[in-house]
């Protein structure tokens, strides 16, 4: 069974990545993994220019600190992109819901905060302006592009669980559902909401 402890933060890194890619909605930013992951791309880079040498040994031991690090940021950047990419389209779901906000960084909701004004004040304003009164809100509940958390998401699960997951099929009829460990499974993302936002047993693929 793979273990979480044991899991490196660029490994921990590379998995929000992906979860976050294949997530409909956005997940809880970990601003301590993030720190830690620009912490240790510091260091690495530090490591390098201090330790120049031009014997081949010590070129190829800074070249392969170079990859690590290049391969690092790599990552970093696609995750705080797909991140963003969720916050533009989700702006508005997200300014009007605290709760979800909660999940954004310091940065991420200054970011919202920044978009939603801009697009409020330069787009929705003088267009709307411009229509009856029954169409020129842009906030009513139906007007709000929210995630779609019955779309189906394929997902592993790391190990069995001790309780089976309830799901309900296509005929609304509820159907206990039960993986095993290391199991590729397709469920509606609501099913395995909770397990993948605490990071224990489940990822997505």
């Amino acid at each position: 069974m793979d273990s979480f402890e044991e899991d490196t933060p660029a490994q921990r890194l590379r998995r929000a990545w992906i979860n976050e890619s294949f997530s409909p909605e956005i997940l809880p930013c970990d601003e301590e993994l993030i720190d830690g992951i620009l912490q240790r791309i510091k260091d690495q880079e530090a490591y390098v220019a201090e330790n120049y040498s031009e014997t081949l040994d010590d070129q190829l031991i800074s070249t392969l600190y170079e990859m690590e690090t290049e391969r690092i940021k790599y990552t970093l950047r696609a995750y705080l992109r797909a991140r963003l990419a969720k916050i533009h389209k989700f702006y508005l779901f997200l300014s009007k819901n605290e709760q979800e906000q909660a999940k954004l960084s310091s940065l991420e909701q200054g970011f919202l905060d920044h978009y939603t004004k801009l697009v409020t004040d330069s787009f929705t304003k003088p267009f709307l302006s411009g229509l009856p009164e029954k169409f020129s809100q842009a906030d009513e509940p139906e007007m709000v592009l929210a995630p779609d958390l019955d779309a189906y998401v394929v997902c592993r699960f790391r190990e069995r669980l001790a309780n089976p997951i309830v799901i309900s099929t296509e005929d609304e009829e509820l159907q206990a559902v039960h993986p095993n460990e290391n199991e590729v499974v397709a469920l509606r993302y609501g099913a395995i909401r909770n397990l993948l936002r605490e990071g224990s047993v489940v990822e997505l693929r």
